[in-house]
Formats: C-alpha cells, sequence, structure tokens
C-alpha cells in the first residue's frame, strides 16, 4: 500500500521494494541456466553490488511514473 501511495503521489517506491525485486530478479537468473545467467544473478543478490541494479530501476520507475505509464490495479 505504501508503494501505491507513493507512486500515485508522484514518489519513486521505496528501497524494500526494490531490493525485493532485485533479489527475485536475481533468484530467477540463477534458476535459468547459462554462465552468464548466473554472474547476473549473483550480481543482483548480493547486497554490495545491488546498488548498481537498484539505481537502474529507480531510474526506469521513475521515469515511468513521469510518462504514465506505472498503472497500478488496486481491489478492494
Amino acid at each position: 500500500r505504501l508503494a501505491q501511495l507513493q507512486a500515485q503521489q508522484g514518489q519513486i517506491p521505496s528501497e524494500a521494494i526494490i531490493d525485493g525485486i532485485c533479489i527475485l530478479v536475481g533468484g530467477i537468473f540463477l534458476l535459468a541456466p547459462g554462465f552468464l545467467t548466473d554472474i547476473i544473478g549473483l550480481f543482483m543478490l548480493i547486497p554490495q553490488t545491488r546498488g548498481t541494479a537498484k539505481a537502474l530501476l529507480q531510474k526506469l520507475f521513475h521515469r515511468m511514473i513521469q510518462n504514465g505509464s506505472f498503472i497500478f490495479i488496486s481491489r478492494r
């Protein structure tokens, strides 16, 4: 809910959500076969190197929010 409020107000989603996305994507890359995907997966799982991926995701989210292409669907 906090991420929804932040996106509706034009703010970038919080660090915890971006960390979760990086960990999820890193795990998926580790499950995929291949040497390159393993390197990318480890890169996204190690906290010291995850900062680079988080910065890229923050820029992507900021651009999507400004363009209006980032949409939350709320079911009640």
